[in-house]
């Protein structure tokens, strides 16, 4: 699998999943969202109001979980997803 389909199907696994976790992407305290793959689904790690700080709650999740930035200022919606910088 390219990474370009791995990043679309985890939008369209968040978009399912972010209703039942209440969040609301026209909302626009959700500006960015932070997400986790576990388990098969996607986890809302928590919001931030810019790019940098969506970074910053995404590089403390653990390493093993792939984990995923939206901005849901962009539309269609734009996601990357988190990979720390080596060190």
């Amino acid at each position: 699998m390219n990474s370009e389909q791995t990043i679309k199907e985890a939008l369209d696994s968040i978009i399912r999943d972010a209703p039942s976790q209440n969040v609301d992407f026209s909302d626009p305290a959700n500006a960015f969202t932070v997400w986790a793959r576990i388990s098969g689904r996607m986890q809302f790690s928590g919001k931030k109001n810019s790019l940098e700080d969506a970074c910053l709650l995404a590089d403390d999740h653990p390493p093993t979980y792939d984990r995923y930035i939206v901005n849901a200022q962009l539309r269609p919606l734009g996601i990357l997803q988190f990979l720390k910088k080596s060190s």
